[in-house]
């Protein structure tokens, strides 16, 4: 269940050390929850079953040719929640 405003923000970390503004989720109200490591093979067990439905999770879709828009969007429309960016 999301919590704060809604909203999910999911955040895939490099090893190389991370610098961020968080500005920006706490302009989204966003909850910010940390998972090392997972049980990658049940979730995608769970997304074939069709059992979590993730369409409703995309709130946004640009051509590739409009990547910039969606970076855009992501960062600066309230209303983004998964913004995807199709070839």
């Amino acid at each position: 269940m999301a919590r704060g405003g809604g909203k999910i923000l999911l955040v895939g970390i490099d090893e190389e050390v991370l610098s961020w503004q968080p500005l920006t989720a706490v302009s989204k109200n966003l909850t910010l929850i940390g998972c090392l490591g997972g049980n990658f093979p049940a979730v995608i067990e769970l997304l074939k079953s069709g059992k979590v439905k993730t369409k409703d999770m995309i709130s946004h879709r640009f051509p590739l040719d409009q990547a910039a828009d969606a970076f855009h969007a992501q960062l600066q429309d309230p209303t983004a929640i998964k913004v995807m960016i199709k070839p």
